[in-house]
């Protein structure tokens, strides 16, 4: 499961944008945000991203809700 170089990439780049200054703080949420929407693009559930990401599914849980992802609703 490798995030960063699937289709996806093309789809949804990161990209950070330099302002006059530059924050660190906001740039890394940025690219946090920005990885998390093509985790939930290609994923089904949190657990699938946690284990994706390497890090436990209440993180991802928690950090969705503070970027207001929603994961995609596939019906198979």
């Amino acid at each position: 499961m490798n995030l960063l170089t699937d289709d996806l990439q093309n789809e949804l780049p990161i990209n950070i944008y330099f302002e006059e200054k530059l924050d660190l703080y906001k740039a890394l949420e940025s690219v946090e945000s920005q990885i998390l929407k093509r985790a939930s693009m290609k994923y089904k559930t949190t657990t699938e991203i946690a284990e994706a990401l390497n890090v436990n599914q209440s993180t991802i849980s928690k950090k969705l809700k503070k970027y207001n992802i929603k994961l995609r609703n596939v019906k198979l």
